[in-house]
């Protein structure tokens, strides 16, 4: 049985095939690939003009490159020339300033003896309020008489301790004897033993040697 199931299969295949064969709506038989279309003579020609024109362009990208590293380094040489230039002329700028300054002010031994003598007259009477202002006032009026111009009328206390005839020093121990003046005439503030001992050694270094040095 199976024999002759196969035998039928087989004829039924074969029919089946002879009319798919004879059917001309399909196609069993494939020509060759189609050769391939040259393009049109217009577009070769774009391309042999652009190659031409990028042929020609070769040397010049070149040149525009080199000539754009140049500029690139002479504006860092530039700007490294102008931070060292502006350097050397404030350097000079100070030491012409430094040449020029004027004159540190010093106190006279003298002047600084007599202020001691009388805050110290002033203060034995119990006048600290009195004894501490003689030494701010009377200071004011011998940096006046060394350096005058130096300071105004409108300026205060504070302000004088900042000008620059006053080392650091001097001008620390000036602006200890003024905050105490301040506190005073300002706050209400007392000024006892304790405080005029405090500004009578600030005067001390005020006045001292080392403080102008």
């Amino acid at each position: 049985m199976s024999a002759a199931f196969a035998a039928i299969d087989s004829d039924r295949f074969s029919k089946t095939y002879e009319r798919l064969r004879a059917d001309e709506s399909y196609q069993f038989e494939f020509a060759g690939q189609p050769p391939e279309q040259a393009p049109p003579g217009w577009l070769e020609d774009l391309n042999d003009i652009l190659a031409s024109f990028f042929d020609a362009l070769g040397p010049l990208f070149t040149i525009i490159f080199w000539t754009g590293l140049a500029l690139i380094a002479a504006g860092a040489a530039y700007l490294i020339g102008r931070e060292i230039y502006r350097f050397a002329q404030k350097v000079r700028s100070e030491n012409e300033d430094a040449e020029t300054a004027e004159p540190i002010y010093t106190p006279a031994p003298a002047l600084a003896r007599a202020l001691l003598e009388e805050a110290d007259r002033l203060a034995s009477e119990g006048r600290y309020g009195d004894a501490v202002h003689v030494l701010l006032f009377k200071s004011i009026e011998d940096i006046q008489l060394h350096r005058p111009n130096r300071v105004k009328i409108a300026m205060t206390s504070r302000e004088i301790a900042r000008i620059p005839i006053l080392t650091v020093p001097a001008a620390r121990s000036f602006a200890r004897i003024a905050a105490a003046v301040e506190a005073c005439q300002f706050a209400g503030k007392r000024i006892g033993e304790e405080v005029f001992a405090d500004c009578r050694n600030a005067y001390l270094n005020f006045a001292a040697a080392e403080a102008w040095a």
